[in-house]
């Protein structure tokens, strides 16, 4: 994933932001596209996911709200994905001086160079062209992007409830089933971590007794 986030901004793709942005929060490709600025939140450093852009929406933005009340969130960015949106923001900006009054703004994070919606077929086209420029594999799917950062997270030994929630999913029991291969060592973490503590415990506990004054 380093590689695509690299070559995309070495090479001033457009869309580096958006790759960036499904990388660090594992949102929906959809989702993403919807994503207004006013559901960017600066000052807390997250955004809310409300709603999906509708495939080839066309000219102006057609919606879909979340399937389920979890799909409605907020998501926090870290200092890498906040840095690439400010980056992002600089080139739109840029882009809506040069379009003039012909820029369609329609507030959207995500855009095309003349601020209309972005159609998620040319979207997978410019994932595949990203993928060929870092010398990536070109069968990886854009939707692999969100499994990377799930995956990611799983394996960190991360809170599955938090995680679960964080990337919009019906229930943590989808999460716990749908992705049990990255979560098989959890237990055996726990088991490790309590047994590190207690033995921890018992060192310093040995050494308490060891130094206490007899008789």
């Amino acid at each position: 994933m380093a590689r695509l986030l690299d070559a995309a901004e070495a090479a001033g793709d457009r869309l580096a932001g958006l790759w960036a942005m499904l990388a660090h929060t594992g949102a929906r490709v959809g989702e993403l596209l919807g994503l207004g600025w006013d559901d960017v939140s600066w000052d807390r450093t997250a955004i809310t996911i409300r709603r999906s852009l509708e495939p080839e929406s066309g000219p102006e933005p057609s919606f879909d709200t979340p399937k389920t009340a979890r799909g409605r969130r907020v998501v926090t960015l870290g200092a890498d994905a906040i840095d690439a949106l400010r980056r992002h923001r600089a080139r739109q900006n840029a882009e809506r001086l040069r379009r003039g009054e012909a820029y369609c703004d329609f507030g959207l994070v995500f855009a095309t160079s003349n601020g209309t919606p972005l159609g998620e077929r040319n979207v997978i086209r410019a994932f595949k062209a990203a993928l060929k420029r870092a010398e990536l594999r070109d069968t990886i799917r854009i939707h692999d992007v969100r499994h990377y950062h799930i995956t990611t997270a799983a394996h960190s030994g991360v809170s599955v409830k938090a995680l679960s929630t964080r990337v919009g999913h019906a229930s943590v029991a989808f999460t716990l089933d749908r992705y049990a291969h990255a979560l098989e060592g959890g237990d055996r973490d726990v088991a490790d971590a309590v047994e590190l503590a207690i033995r921890t415990a018992r060192e310093q506990t040995g050494r308490l007794r060891a130094a206490a004054p007899q008789g």
